[in-house]
């Protein structure tokens, strides 16, 4: 089936491929509503730029619902802060399977998330990479 997660050997398989940049773009002419966040924001090219999955979609941010105190709010899953592993188990789960199809990865992935989000707070910034903070090839990661 198309949408079940990939077994361990096409994992690493997939990880010793580099990661791709995608040309995608949100396009202000013609929204899309993938382009948008939950909250109806328009998304932007992430910490780790637009990296291409191996279904042929494109991911930037992933986003999930964290509660710092004030109600749940969205933050960034690709964050700079992750490793190799945890970059390609983002872009190699379905969105709908992030969370369940490896929960200790997912949990590693969602701390990460969440300090980044909170430092990014505490300075006064968006949980969002601003312009100028996306890469412009892809990044190098351990």
């Amino acid at each position: 089936m198309p949408n079940e997660p990939k077994g361990m050997l096409e994992v690493v398989k997939e990880q010793i491929k580099p990661l791709q940049f995608s040309n995608w773009r949100p396009d202000p002419n013609n929204p899309n509503p993938k382009d948008f966040r939950l909250d109806g924001t328009k998304k932007g090219l992430g910490f780790l730029g637009p990296l291409l999955r191996p279904d042929g979609g494109v991911s930037s941010e992933i986003s999930i619902g964290l509660d710092f105190g004030k109600g749940e709010m969205q933050i960034p899953t690709m964050v700079p802060t992750l490793a190799r592993n945890e970059v390609y188990y983002l872009l190699n789960t379905p969105e709908d399977k992030i969370q369940n199809a490896d929960p200790n990865l997912f949990k590693s992935i969602r701390d990460k998330a969440e300090r980044h989000a909170q430092e990014r707070l505490k300075s006064g910034k968006s949980v969002w990479a601003e312009e100028g903070e996306s890469p412009t090839k892809p990044p190098e990661l351990k």
